[in-house]
């Protein structure tokens, strides 16, 4: 055999071996994203951080409760197998909806026996905020969210876990549908409930006591997250600067929110940790030229988390932490 024909033979035989190895390679089993549960617990599966956060409090060691996303934003998540197997064993899941996480929410059930509950279900209907422009249906035309990779949030704001109020709906939720579906266990989350609402009222409190005696309320926020926010701790969003996240304004935008801060008195501006500060600190630089002085602060909407200490879920206080530490950065900054 000539040598040609000999390393020839040799690389249709090396891609065989490669094939080969593929093929045993994708044949090894995903790993249970189910292992850390103990025996007997029901498995929860909450979509994203703060509603994990809320459920968790709630379950105790009853139940084992795992996060389907820690940081990638449920806006924009795309469903992959890899993931959907986090629905297979599943006894409840628990969702955003107001156009958050349906879409793949509705993906991930399909054909499953499995109870949901969302918060939108949760929290009364005329205690959903809606949103204030009429012009939705002409921005989603101009700006279609699937193609330039940005989300849009339709007629009701979906950020409903910034309220401390609405999250004490949600909670209250929560534990009564732990109780129906583990009854054995309802005294544990019904006790877990209650003091989770205490908490979420003392955080209220917390709040409205570091904010009392501002002069000033008024901000530009990043994007449209902060109704709920707003609402519960009487700030005045006077405008926004990114129609859809992710999404630049143009100039004439600018221009006008430099006119809105100087004629609104506006002296902070947030800027949201899951996106770039860039346009809020072109903003400042450019208000800072016409002789007005605001001050940057992180608002984080709490959409996303960095995983916690047990390496799958984010820390069960992460929701918390992180309203006090918005709280905190507005009391610091406003006048």
């Amino acid at each position: 055999m000539c040598c040609a024909s000999r390393h020839g033979l040799l690389g249709v035989f090396g891609v065989a071996l490669v094939a080969l190895g593929l093929g045993f390679a994708g044949c090894t089993p995903a790993p249970d994203p189910w292992n850390n549960a103990k025996q007997g617990q029901k498995h929860i599966l909450a979509t994203f951080p703060p509603l994990y956060c809320l459920t968790h409090a709630i379950a105790g060691d009853d139940a084992y409760v795992l996060c389907f996303l820690t940081t990638e934003e449920p806006h924009d998540y795309k469903l992959n197998p890899q993931d959907a197997i986090k629905a297979r064993r599943a006894d409840l899941l628990i969702y955003n909806s107001l156009t958050l996480d349906d879409t793949f929410v509705e993906k991930l059930i399909v054909g499953k026996k499995i109870a949901t509950l969302s918060a939108k279900e949760a929290i009364p209907k005329d205690k959903i905020l809606a949103k204030e422009d009429d012009d939705d249906d002409k921005k989603d035309a101009k700006h279609d969210h699937k193609k330039d990779g940005h989300h849009h949030h339709g007629s009701s704001d979906p950020h409903v876990w910034l309220s401390p109020e609405r999250a004490m709906d949600i909670a209250d939720a929560i534990g009564k549908k732990l109780a129906d579906i583990d009854p054995s266990h309802a005294d544990g989350y019904k006790k877990r409930a209650a003091a989770l609402r205490a908490d979420l009222q003392k955080l209220w409190d917390d709040g409205k006591s570091l904010l009392k005696g501002k002069e000033n309320k008024k901000i530009v926020s990043m994007h449209d997250s902060m109704r709920y926010f707003a609402e519960a701790f009487d700030i005045d969003v006077v405008d926004v600067i990114e129609e859809l996240p992710g999404q630049d304004p143009d100039a004439k935008k600018l221009a006008d929110l430099v006119t809105v801060c100087k004629e609104k008195g506006v002296r902070v501006i947030t800027y949201e940790p899951q996106y770039s500060k860039s346009q809020p600190e072109l903003l400042q630089k450019q208000l800072k030229g016409r002789g007005v002085d605001v001050q940057l602060i992180e608002f984080d909407p709490i959409e996303t988390a960095p995983v916690g200490k047990d390496g799958i879920n984010p820390d069960a206080d992460y929701y918390m932490k992180k309203m006090r530490a918005n709280l905190e950065a507005l009391a610091k900054a406003l006048p």
